[in-house]
Order: C-alpha cells, then structure tokens, then sequence
C-alpha cells in the first residue's frame, strides 16, 4: 500500500466519523421564527458531489459551505438542495425533488 491510498483511507475514516458523529444528533430545522440570516434562503446548489456518507461542497447564501445528506443516492454538482440544518460549517441536506 503507498502513501497516497494511506492518505486517502485516513481521510474516508474521518469523513465517515464526522458524519456517524454527527447524525447522532438532532437536527435543528430552520424555521419561520428563526433568527439567523440563514433562513431566508431555502435552497442551496451543488458545488462538488455529495455522496452518501461523505461530505462535499455546497453554495448557499453567496458562500462555499460542507454539505452531507442521509439520503441514499449520489447529489451530482449543479443540482439544487433543500437546506435542513447546521451543524458547525456543515449543512445537512437533502435532494430537490
């Protein structure tokens, strides 16, 4: 096994207990009455591939954020996303329908 596979396992693992950790939690919905600049955009549009598990990129309100989704299919670039929660700089999201 070389370095750059070595490398690139750490950093699946990461991501993976980044997203284990933070799927344990409960998700704080934005709504009607919250108070974060946040809220006023419901929408947010893929900037690198979200797969299941893992985390990308998104763009949502004129800044490059994380993003994961526990939905079970790959949220390829360019696709629009329905913004649930945040957690630190990670949005959790989920596919447009």
């Amino acid at each position: 096994m070389n370095l750059l596979s070595s490398t690139k396992q750490q950093e699946n693992r990461r991501i993976t207990s980044f997203f284990q950790l933070y799927s344990s939690f409960p998700a704080r919905p934005l709504s009607a009455t919250t108070t974060s600049f946040f809220a006023t955009s419901d929408y947010a549009v893929v900037s690198q591939t979200i797969a299941p598990g893992y985390l990308g990129r998104i763009y949502y309100q004129g800044t490059y954020w994380f993003g994961c989704t526990t939905a079970t299919v790959e949220i390829s670039e360019g696709a629009k996303v329905e913004v649930l929660s945040r957690h630190g700089t990670t949005w959790l999201v989920r596919p447009i329908r």
